[in-house]
């Protein structure tokens, strides 16, 4: 059946290879340019059903390294408005374009793969972070502010603008990334999440921001299929677990 269409809400993906989003850190400000270009136009030539962008920034903070790309403000949506469209010109017809968006939480501010993969430090230009809880991603590294319900406010909030300029630059599925150890996953993670409050504790609680941004997104997405994708397992006793995921 690999071959075989595939109908994901509304839209019908031609076959069942998925491009998943790979992280090109080649951004300039959070903008696109040429490097992105031929690495999804060599993607949309490839005749795959469904083809997703690298996971892409809801707030300037929420970037991994300081050359993610971003869907923060008018600026970031053009860059990816202008270069979707010339790559839609040049792909295979049948190929559809997704976008996943994400923020990094307390693994934002960090070193590109290939500089080390660490935290940046003052003179490369850090910035604060934030988690659900002052806990480092690792040792060492930043210690994240922990958030405020306003601060979870602001980020729901953006990540339904990042979902509205996502629908007009004309994407056909959009995801919510809530693995890898980034914002959501953190706040899943009773590992990452110490939380006292109505977002700590028991599971059903650590799941329930992941949620509220899930359904705040969906209310402005439409027909337009989304879905988040989350981690099955982190691999350790007191981590998130597979029966969790489920």
């Amino acid at each position: 059946m690999l071959f075989s269409p595939l109908l994901i809400g509304n839209c019908q993906i031609s076959n069942r290879i998925i491009v998943s989003p790979m992280c090109q850190y080649s951004a300039n400000k959070g903008l696109m340019n040429e490097w992105h270009l031929q690495h999804l136009i060599q993607m949309g030539l490839s005749a795959s059903g469904l083809v997703m962008l690298e996971s892409t920034a809801v707030e300037e903070i929420g970037r991994i390294t300081h050359h993610c790309l971003g869907l923060y403000n008018d600026d970031c949506e053009s860059s990816i408005k202008s270069n979707l469209q010339i790559v839609k010109k040049l792909s295979n017809p049948l190929v559809k374009f997704g976008i996943q968006l994400g923020h990094a939480g307390r693994k934002a501010s960090s070193q590109k793969p290939w500089e080390g993969r660490s935290y940046l430090s003052k003179s490369e230009k850090y910035w604060e972070t934030c988690a659900p809880s002052e806990i480092p991603f690792d040792e060492g590294w930043h210690i994240p502010k922990q958030m405020t319900h306003s601060d979870m406010n602001r980020v729901k909030q953006s990540f339904i603008r990042a979902a509205v300029r996502a629908k007009r630059i004309g994407f056909d599925i959009i995801e919510v990334h809530g693995a890898h150890g980034y914002l959501l996953n953190q706040f899943l993670s009773p590992i990452s999440n110490t939380r006292k409050d109505n977002y700590g504790g028991c599971l059903e609680n650590r799941m329930l921001f992941p949620l509220e941004v899930f359904e705040a997104v969906k209310k402005v997405t439409g027909k337009t299929p989304l879905g988040m994708r989350i981690t099955g397992t982190e691999w350790e006793a007191n981590g998130f677990t597979i029966e969790d995921s489920i």
